[in-house]
């Protein structure tokens, strides 16, 4: 599976993830399996650790890669725990 923004495209591996573009940036969160972010402004990719987020700021600024939050990690173990689809 491929999510893609202007700013980044993740290529999904097995994975339970969540993504989101705000007005500033997309982020994708990895809480198991595997990621790779592609950086649209510099053609860079970015292999995201299990337990972290990628922020991919849309103008232009570094990315800012750091680990979940205790909400994302709650809201990505209830979403895997409930069996929603996960990519294979």
């Amino acid at each position: 599976v491929t999510i893609s923004t202007p700013e980044a495209r993740a290529t999904l591996l097995g994975t339970t993830f969540a993504g989101f573009r705000t007005p500033e940036y997309t982020c994708f969160c990895l809480f198991a399996g595997g990621m790779r972010v592609d950086i649209g402004q510099t053609g860079v990719q970015e292999i995201l650790p299990v337990g972290n987020r990628i922020l991919v700021f849309r103008d232009g600024r570094p990315v800012d890669v750091g680990p979940l939050n205790g909400m994302e990690v709650m809201k990505l173990q209830m979403m895997q725990d409930s069996g929603v689809p996960t990519s294979p």
